[in-house]
């Protein structure tokens, strides 16, 4: 019982002063009304049609003496009642509402906003008919249009925007709203464009004369900040924007009944329904492409573990191996001649580059350049006398050793290459730390210098082959895209450049 008085009660509050501000062709007080029953439950409505009674019966019994006791009894009756079967049959039967009870269409509103429009201005009009009407005044049919547009727009200027509010702040606390108010674009660029917008026109209508031409076009011109909005953010941005510009042409209006603002209003009640329903798709599409993201940054995130987990298999198959090597090599010192031992070597040695292979970060400061310095990569480079050196810049070393190893694996992988292009006359390799948008990228660098003369010969290029987990540049390309990168090549004079980019998730 006391949140039904709560609800009375606030709800009168607020039709009592909505109602003040509203008149026939801008009817505000008519979006508060279907807010009230779009987002309350069916058991509160019985107090939402006494709420209107208390101050529709108070006008009533004010003007019974002008107007009559038939108009003063039809003002009585709660014109909401007439709006609750098509607020019912669009929660019910045309999905204004999901299934959680959050917002979910806003087409079906436009609809619900013209029916509601209709019959609650053909009530006036026909309450307006049994009240005494002075010579001269104005036909009845052009009053019912008055009352169509203001309903209509009326319920467009304040309806949708307290839905998306309501679902803005729905479950949320108040840090997490003042974050995503932070980060919302929406409200950025509403309080970029949208806002200095109104106001230039709201100025340029302002210092023009009472019923010029300038406050005229400044009042139709309000349309435009509505449908750039829309188009950027669907029926949010058209929310925003249309209730502020339907504001600002009230704002711009000289006197009550003026005919270019009538003639402003009608056509933002053209504008605003259609941009609410184009709106509607264009949020489809964002949040279609925000779904196409989210799977892509989870596919990149599946490949990024297995490629992790491929990784710990190496290691676990090279921790194995080192120990199998102690064995062995402890077993042919104690049982075996010194012939035998000096046999034993070659087979050891290729062990011990399949296990650097399998783990070449290994071991106490063995970080990237020191994999890149003294590793398998260098040993083979400088046994067939292939000169080169690294740079590295923008704080490699912060990296995290997951990713060492993956850029290690992509510049022997692009050495390879260049190996078999027959550009291993000089190797530049370049590793350089970038911020870019909140997100750390690595760009690799890897140039090679045309070989001029004898070429590498097939045992150096078997070897580095061997050294690289890709066995071609498409696979360097998808390791690239593993890690939401890219990776390229291209011949600059004598010189073959590699250029590899890595973000760091």
């Amino acid at each position: 019982m006391l949140r039904q008085i709560a609800v009375l009660l606030g709800y009168a509050a607020g039709y009592t002063a909505l109602h003040a501000i509203s008149f026939s062709h801008w009817s505000i007080f008519a979006g508060f009304e279907l807010a009230a029953l779009i987002l309350l439950p069916y058991r509160y409505w019985f107090a939402l049609a006494v709420g209107e009674m208390i101050p529709s019966a108070s006008v009533a019994i004010d003007c019974v003496n002008s107007f009559g006791l038939t108009w003063a009894l039809l003002k009585a009756f709660p014109s909401i009642c007439f709006v609750m079967p098509f607020v019912f049959g669009c929660r019910e039967r045309l999905g204004l509402l999901g299934r959680r009870g959050e917002f979910a269409n806003p087409t079906v509103l436009v609809l619900c906003a013209g029916l509601a429009a209709l019959v609650v201005s053909g009530y006036n009009t026909f309450m307006l008919s049994f009240a005494p009407r002075p010579l001269g005044f104005e036909p009845l049919h052009e009053w019912m249009l008055r009352y169509v547009l203001g309903h209509f727009l009326g319920i467009l200027t304040l309806t949708p925007l307290i839905l998306a509010a309501r679902d803005a702040m729905r479950g949320k606390s108040l840090r997490q709203l003042v974050a995503e108010i932070q980060d919302s674009r929406l409200l950025l660029e509403s309080a970029g464009i949208l806002i200095p917008t109104l106001g230039m026109l709201i100025w340029i209508g302002s210092r023009s004369a009472m019923g010029s031409d300038v406050r005229y076009i400044a009042q139709v011109a309000m349309f435009l900040p509505v449908v750039m909005l829309a188009l950027r953010h669907g029926w949010l941005g058209a929310a925003i924007s249309g209730s502020a510009a339907s504001i600002a042409i009230v704002v711009l209006m000289p006197a009550r009944y003026d005919h270019a603002t009538v003639q402003a209003q009608t056509l933002m009640a053209f504008v605003l329904p259609t941009m609410l329903i184009i709106g509607t798709k264009i949020t489809a599409w964002h949040r279609q492409e925000q779904q196409e993201k989210l799977d892509m940054r989870k596919a990149l995130a599946l490949a990024q573990r297995n490629y992790f987990e491929g990784e710990q298999q190496l290691r676990r198959a090279a921790t194995m191996l080192r120990e199998m090597q102690t064995m062995g090599t402890t077993w042919l010192r104690h049982t075996t001649r010194i012939e035998g031992y000096q046999r034993a070597q070659p087979l050891m040695a290729a062990a011990s580059q399949f296990i650097e292979f399998c783990d070449p970060l290994e071991g106490t400061g063995r970080s990237l350049p020191h994999a890149v310095q003294k590793g398998s990569l260098a040993q083979v480079l400088a046994l067939h006398h292939v000169p080169f050196r690294a740079t590295y810049y923008g704080g490699v070393s912060t990296l995290p050793t997951t990713l060492h190893l993956a850029i290690y694996r992509m510049i022997c992988a692009s050495v390879a290459q260049l190996a078999e292009q027959d550009y291993l006359g000089e190797v530049v390799i370049s590793v350089r730390c970038r911020q870019y948008r909140s997100q750390r990228w690595v760009v690799l660098r890897v140039l090679g210098k045309e070989a001029r003369g004898a070429s590498l010969s097939h045992t150096g290029t078997a070897a580095l082959q061997q050294l690289s987990r890709h066995n071609s540049f498409q696979s360097l390309r998808d390791s690239a895209a593993t890690f939401g990168g890219a990776a390229r090549q291209r011949t600059r004079g004598r010189w073959r450049h590699l250029t590899i980019a890595l973000s760091d998730a």
